[in-house]
């Protein structure tokens, strides 16, 4: 990022390069602006050709997205974004006019609240890449307008319905996606919590153990045939 501004009767610009920053001194503004564009894109060249995105995708998959309980969504769709924008282009070189390409692109087939969701991965990709590692010395989201997220979905489980899963027939999936769904009728576990369930439960003892977003641990005993549920803080 280049600063130009008024020095004595000069124009005096600043461009940060590699953590390091250099300045120089012009008669008329637009040879600093020029010199300035002319650096800025020196820094581009430099930064794509020593650093690919194929790079910066699989370090964060390694040092940021491997201490998340979402890691295997967040790889599955760095991967994604890897083969869209080219393992070898250069991180450099992916900039505003790129990340809109692909924002259209996206929206072809989902929704506006699964790019904002995907966009915020991505961006944090970068933001990462410039702020701890210096691979990158701009923000390439800076100018590109995200959509709006969708409102929020409602859906009210009536007794009929609910009677409808739980007496599906239990096989493969089906038989685990049953037994998730009762344990969060009985125990009001969210989404993350649920989906640990099947390693957690103890059919014989019916009783499931798991942590909540909250730092307690939601013991429900008797849950599996019965409404009593305990969650006691630990």
């Amino acid at each position: 990022m280049a600063y130009i501004r008024a020095y004595r009767d000069r124009w005096r610009v600043e461009v940060q390069r590699n953590g390091v920053r250099v300045s120089k001194v012009f008669d008329k503004k637009r040879e600093a602006q020029a010199w300035a564009l002319e650096q800025e894109a020196e820094v581009k060249r430099a930064g794509s050709g020593r650093y690919t995105f194929g790079d910066a995708v699989t370090k964060y998959a390694e040092t940021v997205s491997s201490g998340k309980d979402g890691k295997v969504w967040e790889v599955r769709r760095l991967n994604v974004m890897r083969d869209y924008f080219g393992a070898n282009a250069g991180l450099g070189e992916i900039d505003a006019p790129q990340i809109a390409e692909w924002r259209d692109a996206r929206l072809k087939t989902v929704s506006g609240s699964t790019v904002v969701r995907k966009a915020n991965l991505l961006r944090n990709v970068f933001k990462v890449s410039m702020n701890e590692w210096r691979w990158k010395e701009h923000e390439p989201f800076r100018g590109v307008k995200l959509p709006e997220e969708n409102d929020a979905r409602h859906q009210l489980w009536t007794w009929q319905l609910i009677r409808r899963v739980l007496r599906a027939p239990r096989i493969g999936k089906t038989a685990v996606v049953q037994l998730a769904f009762h344990i969060a009728l009985r125990s009001a576990m969210r989404l993350q919590e649920v989906l640990e369930v099947p390693a957690n439960c103890d059919v014989k003892r019916q009783s499931v153990t798991g942590k909540a977003d909250n730092h307690r641990s939601c013991h429900a005993r008797g849950s599996l045939k019965s409404r009593r549920v305990n969650c006691a803080a630990t």
